[in-house]
């Protein structure tokens, strides 16, 4: 009980000091004299009471700058106020751009009427926006905005260049769920893709097959082809000719660029991607056997693996001169890559 009659004694004397500001009791003014209510003495130090300064008990004289406000003749100016090469607005640095006598400030500080500068994310040249297209800074501008779109076959977001316009090999893999059936995935796209629109042209060849867009972690992401009732002896194709990304945005045009696979039988005929193949799925199986495998054979692999890495790797002889077999083997590389790392990792350090 007396916990409680002490805590509810609390809450009314907190209620009651918010409800009664201290100042307002502490202070009043006197025939123009700045006093102490209880005392009536002149209140000596620099004192704000009711938005007015006050210096020595009286009004502020001339214009003071005190705790980051300006006071003019101990008020709070309501227009724009010069101090010391500054501009003020209602007592406070301004903030903006504004052409004040004649005269550009940015933030309260004078600035060359014609200069290019960027303020709240924003390109000016002067006071108004720069018109057009600008790089600034490594930032590229869009009527004085950060850009999102096409700019000369590049892809910039929020005005900062992510795509070079390229489409390379190493960019492309293709992985088989069997015989008959891939997925061919082009990686490091801009993914803001409009789609269906007949300015977004993409084709595939030589067996059923359909598209879509995977967003990436950031801006970027993967197109993923899926092909079905691929022949044994057959071929199939992407061909990518443009990709649109809304108006005003541009697209990206590649002048039908086509990637080339055969089927999953075929690249088995290749030795060292039949090879490769058989040690990843070997690596896949190593806990089961407890590393017995992997232990053994690990001399071998290492050989093997530097092989494969001149062969298919991210410079690999194969990506020019067959591609696609690079395309498949470039991603079990990966993926044996990582695989062996692992258990290096486990079964020899």
């Amino acid at each position: 009980m007396k916990k409680l009659i002490a805590a509810t004694a609390l809450i009314t004397l907190a209620a009651s000091s918010i409800s009664t500001p201290v100042q307002a009791a502490s202070y009043k003014v006197v025939k123009g004299k700045l006093v102490n209510a209880k005392t009536g003495k002149i209140v000596t130090k620099t004192t704000v009471f009711k938005k007015q300064l006050y210096k020595k008990g009286v009004l502020a004289k001339g214009t003071v700058l005190y705790k980051n406000t300006l006071y003019v003749k101990g008020s709070i100016p309501k227009n724009y106020t010069l101090y010391k090469g500054t501009l003020y607005a209602k007592g406070k640095k301004h903030h903006g751009v504004n052409t004040y006598k004649n005269k550009l400030y940015v933030d309260g500080i004078v600035f060359e009427s014609n200069a290019l500068f960027v303020h709240d994310e924003k390109l000016h040249q002067g006071e108004p926006l720069y018109p057009g297209m600008k790089e600034y800074k490594g930032i590229l501008y869009s009527d004085g905005y950060p850009y999102t779109g096409v700019d000369g076959q590049h892809y910039y977001h929020n005005g900062r260049d992510i795509y070079n316009g390229m489409l390379n090999d190493a960019m492309v893999t293709v992985s088989y769920t069997d015989e008959q059936s891939a997925v061919v995935r082009i990686s490091g796209i801009p993914s803001a893709i409009k789609y269906p629109s007949a300015s977004t042209i993409i084709s595939m060849q030589g067996s059923p097959a359909t598209w879509k867009i995977e967003p990436g972690a950031g801006q970027l992401g993967d197109l993923v082809f899926t092909f079905t009732g691929i022949q044994s002896n057959g071929s199939f194709n992407v061909t990518i000719s443009s990709l649109f990304y809304g108006e005003g945005r541009g697209a990206l045009h590649f002048n039908n660029k086509t990637f080339s696979f055969k089927s999953l039988l075929q690249l088995k005929s290749n030795s060292d991607f039949n090879q490769l193949l058989h040690d990843v799925e070997k690596l896949k199986q190593v806990e089961a056997n407890q590393g017995k495998w992997f232990t053994t054979e690990n001399d071998a692999l290492t050989a093997r693996a530097i092989r494969y890495e001149s062969l298919f790797g991210q410079n690999g002889t194969t990506a020019q001169s067959n591609p696609s077999l690079y395309y498949a083997a470039h991603q079990l590389n990966n993926e044996l890559k990582v695989l062996k790392k692992k258990y290096d990792d486990k079964y020899f350090k």
